[in-house]
Formats: structure tokens, C-alpha cells, sequence
């Protein structure tokens, strides 16, 4: 054997040693994905399908509305989607309808958020936004606002802002961002939703995945 190929063997069993230790991990990777199939009716709290259980919690806000319903709904019979989350009737009759849907605010709001999620890269952001079939009587009060954070829920940056009456032409909606937050951020996703009277529009098909870079990760023994 040559003293070169000597040389080369020890190099290429300690890089063949290190792949089987941090195997390459390519293509997108699915951090968060939700479409309320595991959830019960009614529920406002839950973790999402992907595996790596983040939950989500709720909130429904100085709701006024006499009908008014802030959780997971059977929607099978309205958008043939089966569960989503639902809002309808939170409120009648408010007005000035800002990004603050807490306790101070002068309407009735619902809040979806999820918990933190690491990163270790960007990620992408998907949110359907679906209608009961009734898309005549929606108002411009009426709305559904997709916010994230990348400080774990210190600061939020508003994605989109649909109105009620944007709805009546475009019944289901879906809003997405890319490359969102860096390696080391704690990213959060927020939705506020507000309807009144009969009108509903429910959270559907949640989804955050890593923006697809090729990255070599070690391998975590099981406990």
C-alpha cells in the first residue's frame, strides 16, 4: 500500500464516521402543521399534527355577541374541510377595530397562538382562512389578521389583514411568508379573528416548515 493511500484511509473513515453521526437532513422540514383533525369539538387548546407537539391555546376576548363560539367546529357540512377553528359572533356593534385584540380593546376578539418554536433556520408560513358559505352579510369590521413573532412572543409583525367584506368574493383565502426569522429565534404564530351576526370564518390547515436549506444535524440517541 502506498504511503498516500495509508494517509487517506484514516481521513475518509473519520468523514465516513461523521455522515453516520450528523446525517444530512435535506428539503423542507415540517416544525408545525395543524388542521384540528385530532382535536374534539369545542376544544380551545391542543397540539399540532406534526409530531413534534407544540400546542396552540386560545383566548376569546370581551366576546358580546349572543351566539358567539371561539373553538374547534365540525365543518364538514359548511367547507367539506372536516374540524377547523371556528369564529362567529364576537362581537355586535364595536367599532376602531385594531391589531389590539386583548383585554383592553374596545370589541370582542378571538386569539389563536401557538406556543414558541425554535428555529434553526428561516421558516414559511401557511394559514387557510375558510367561510361558512354565507359570504353576502360580511362587514369590513368583520376580519381574520395573521401575526409572528421571532422573539418568543415579545414583538409581533402583521403578515396580512383580510376584512369581512374582502370574503364575499374570495370566500376561502390563504395567506403565506417566507423566509421568516433566522437560526436561534423562538418563533410564534398569532391569529386574531372577529365576526358578529351569523357570520363565521374559521382557521384551517396551519403550517410552518424550515425554508429548505441542506444542514448536517447529530443524531440524539434515544433516552
Amino acid at each position: 500500500m502506498s504511503r498516500t493511500l495509508r494517509l487517506l484511509t484514516p481521513l475518509a473513515l473519520f468523514f465516513a464516521a461523521a455522515l453516520v453521526a450528523a446525517p444530512l437532513a435535506w428539503g423542507q422540514q415540517t416544525l408545525f402543521s395543524e388542521n384540528f383533525s385530532d382535536e374534539s369539538v369545542s376544544d380551545v387548546q391542543g397540539t399540532d399534527n406534526s409530531g413534534n407537539s407544540v400546542s396552540w391555546t386560545s383566548q376569546k376576548i370581551n366576546a358580546t355577541g349572543s351566539d358567539n363560539v371561539f373553538s374547534v367546529q365540525d365543518q364538514q357540512a359548511v367547507t367539506g374541510e372536516g374540524n377547523g377553528f371556528e369564529a362567529r359572533d364576537l362581537d355586535d356593534g364595536g367599532s376602531n377595530f385594531s391589531d389590539d385584540c386583548s383585554s383592553s380593546a374596545n370589541y370582542g376578539c378571538g386569539r389563536w397562538e401557538t406556543n414558541a418554536i425554535p428555529l434553526n433556520s428561516p421558516v414559511d408560513l401557511s394559514v387557510q382562512a375558510l367561510t361558512n358559505g354565507d359570504n353576502t352579510n360580511f362587514e369590513s369590521n368583520d376580519y381574520f389578521r395573521v401575526f409572528y413573532s421571532t422573539d418568543g412572543g415579545n414583538n409581533f409583525t402583521r403578515v396580512a389583514a383580510i376584512a369581512g367584506d374582502e370574503f364575499e368574493n374570495n370566500p376561502d383565502q390563504t395567506v403565506s411568508e417566507s423566509n421568516i426569522g433566522a437560526s436561534g429565534d423562538d418563533f410564534v404564530l398569532r391569529v386574531h379573528m372577529t365576526t358578529n351576526g351569523g357570520e363565521s370564518i374559521t382557521l384551517d390547515n396551519v403550517n410552518v416548515t424550515g425554508a429548505g436549506a441542506c444542514s448536517l444535524r447529530r443524531s440524539r440517541a434515544s433516552p
